[in-house]
C-alpha cells in the first residue's frame, strides 16, 4: 500500500475513516499507535492510541450489529455520535474541575513561596511578665475597641502639614501605645481587640511615582514591618492582654503580578504575610490571640453586635456600604471599620434594637501626604478608640491625635 491510500480522503467521515484503518492494519502494516498518529493528524486531535483503539471497537460492534439486523449505516451512526458527545462532554466537565483546581493550587503554592521568603526572619518572642498597671475590673458588659490603619510602612516624604519616614511611623506607634494604655488604665479594662485596617506597607506596585517615596522594596517593608507589629504587640501584652485582627487584604500591599489590575489577584497579597508571621511569632503568648483570616473582610462579635472590618479599597459608596454587604453576605452588621480614606469619621445609616447602626473610618497613622494636600482633603494622623457597652453598641470614641 503507497501512504496515500492510508490517508483520510475527502467523501470520509472520520468514523469511515477510523473503520477503514482497523478492519486494514494488518494489510496496511499498522499498530494502533500508528492508527492514533494518523487519526490526530485527520481530526486535529491529541488523542493517545486506547481511546482511537476504544472508538473502533464501538463503531465495529455497531456495523456487526447493523450487519445482522439489517439496520442501516446512518442509523448506527447518529447513535454512535451521540454516545460519543455525551463521552466527550464528560471529559470536558473533569478539565474543568481540573483547570479550577491547578488555579486554587497555584494561588496557594504563590502564597506559600511568599511566606517562605520571611519564615526565615521568624524568632518566636518569649511572653513578656504581665504588669498590673492597675486594678482592672472584669466588666462583661463593657468591651474595647482600638483600631489603626494606613501606617504605609517605608514611605518618606515632606508635605505642608506633615513629614514622614520609617523613624517617625515608630515613635507614632509609640506613642499610640501610651496613649492606648491610658484609656486602658482610666476605663479599666483588662482585655481590649485591636483592629488593623490595613495598608501597613507602603507597596511599590500602583504607579511609577511611588518609587519616588519608598526607602525599600517590597519584601523589605514587609518584614520589617511585621517585626515591629510583632514586637508592639509584645509590649503592649505586659499590660493588656489583646486580640488583634489584621485585614488581610488592601490596594497597596498587593503585587499586581503580570501587569495585572488592581483586585485582579485578590490573593496576591503581603498584608496575610504579615498577618501570619504575628501570629506565629507570638505563638507563645498567652497574652495576645491573634486569628488568621481568608478573603478580605474580617468578622467579630462584641457583646452581641455584629462588627465588621475591611480596608475600604473595594467599596463603591461608604453611605449603602453595610446594607450592600448585607445582601452580599446574606448577614446583618451593626458597625463597619473601613481604612483607606486616611481621615476619622463615622456615618449613622440605620437604627438597630438598642444602637445606631454606623460606618466607622478609621484615620491614617501616616496622616496627610502631597497627594491629599493637592486635593485639599488632609487629615491629621491618628487612630481610635471605642468602647461598647451591652444594650447600647459603640458609646464612647476616643480620637488619638498622633501628629
Amino acid at each position: 500500500m503507497t501512504p496515500s491510500d492510508m490517508k483520510k480522503t475527502d467523501s470520509e467521515s472520520l468514523d469511515d475513516y477510523l473503520l477503514r484503518l482497523g478492519n486494514n492494519k494488518e494489510m496496511y502494516a499498522l499498530n494502533w499507535v500508528q492508527i492514533a498518529e494518523k487519526m490526530n493528524e485527520a481530526s486535529n486531535e491529541d488523542f493517545g492510541e486506547s481511546k482511537w483503539r476504544k472508538d473502533y471497537s464501538l463503531i465495529k460492534k455497531g456495523f456487526d450489529l447493523a450487519n445482522k439486523r439489517n439496520i442501516q449505516n446512518d442509523e448506527i451512526l447518529n447513535e454512535y455520535e451521540m454516545k460519543k458527545i455525551e463521552a466527550e462532554t464528560a471529559v470536558k466537565k473533569v478539565q474543568s474541575v481540573k483547570i479550577e483546581y491547578n488555579k486554587l493550587l497555584r494561588e496557594n503554592a504563590r502564597f506559600d513561596l511568599k511566606w517562605d521568603m520571611v519564615k526565615d526572619s521568624i524568632e518566636k518572642l518569649p511572653a513578656p511578665d504581665f504588669q498590673l498597671d492597675n486594678f482592672y475590673s472584669k466588666d462583661n458588659d463593657r468591651v474595647g475597641v482600638m483600631s489603626f490603619a494606613d501606617i504605609h510602612f517605608g514611605k518618606y516624604f515632606k508635605s505642608i502639614n506633615n513629614e514622614y519616614s520609617e523613624e517617625i511611623a515608630t515613635n507614632r506607634m509609640q506613642q499610640l501605645l501610651y496613649e492606648t494604655l491610658e484609656i486602658v488604665n482610666q476605663q479599666g479594662f483588662e482585655h481590649i481587640h485591636i483592629i488593623n485596617g490595613a495598608d501597613s506597607i507602603e507597596g511599590m506596585s500602583l504607579r511609577v511615582s511611588q518609587l519616588q517615596s519608598i526607602s525599600m522594596g517590597f519584601i523589605d517593608q514587609t518584614i520589617k514591618f511585621s517585626k515591629f507589629i510583632a514586637s508592639w504587640l509584645n509590649e503592649l501584652s505586659k499590660h493588656v492582654r489583646i486580640t488583634y485582627h489584621h485585614v488581610p487584604a488592601s490596594n497597596h500591599s498587593q503585587i499586581r503580578p503580570f501587569n495585572s489590575s488592581r483586585s485582579e489577584f485578590v490573593s496576591e497579597d503581603l498584608e496575610k504575610i504579615i498577618m501570619n508571621y504575628v501570629h506565629d511569632v507570638l505563638e507563645y503568648n498567652p497574652n495576645v490571640d491573634v486569628p488568621l483570616y481568608e478573603g478580605d473582610i474580617i468578622k467579630l462579635d462584641i457583646l452581641g453586635y455584629k462588627v465588621w472590618a475591611l480596608h475600604g479599597h473595594q467599596l463603591k459608596g461608604k453611605k449603602n456600604a453595610i446594607r450592600d454587604l448585607s445582601v452580599l453576605h446574606r448577614e446583618f452588621i451593626d458597625y463597619l471599620y473601613i481604612a483607606h480614606f486616611h481621615h476619622a469619621g463615622s456615618l449613622t445609616v440605620g437604627i438597630g434594637a438598642n444602637n445606631d447602626i454606623e460606618v466607622i473610618q478609621i484615620p491614617s497613622v501616616m496622616g496627610s501626604d502631597e497627594y491629599s494636600d493637592s486635593l485639599m482633603t488632609g487629615a491629621k494622623a491618628g487612630a481610635l478608640f471605642s468602647v461598647f457597652e451591652r444594650g447600647k453598641g459603640r458609646a464612647i470614641e476616643y480620637k488619638i491625635k498622633l501628629n
